[in-house]
């Protein structure tokens, strides 16, 4: 199977290529290489231009690309890396037909509350990190 993954030197890419790894083609993006993958091209989801350096015959897209609401980022680039860098890697998806993805994030873009999310939640983030 040929799986991109975005994000893929981050916490759970770096978890998770190595369970991956052994039976399938991987390749990756990140802001970083730090020879996790292999493979991983330093890129940002936010530029289309990561269009070009990644195989199109792609099964299995994981999009681990985020920015959290952690010191040291600014409102916009936490809700340009994980809103457009997302828009970006479905409209990837699409151009390559892959038709799987899987995308993992934080509950924050649904806000502050303990009801059950799902797909059809609309997302209502805390006011703080509104743009």
């Amino acid at each position: 199977m040929n799986i991109f993954i975005t994000g893929s030197d981050g916490f759970i890419g770096t978890h998770i290529t190595k369970h991956l790894r052994k039976e399938n083609n991987l390749y990756g993006i990140d802001l970083k290489n730090d020879n996790n993958l292999g493979s991983t091209t330093i890129a940002d989801v936010r530029d289309k231009k990561f269009f070009d350096l990644v195989p199109k015959d792609i099964d299995l897209i994981i999009n681990l690309a985020a920015v959290h609401r952690e010191p040291g980022h600014s409102r916009n680039e936490y809700f340009d890396t994980n809103i457009t860098g997302a828009d970006n890697v479905c409209e990837f998806a699409e151009r390559v037909n892959c038709k799987r993805i899987i995308f993992t994030s934080s509950i924050s873009p649904y806000g502050v509350c303990e009801s059950t999310k799902d797909e059809k939640t609309k997302p209502c983030p805390n006011p703080i990190w509104r743009v």
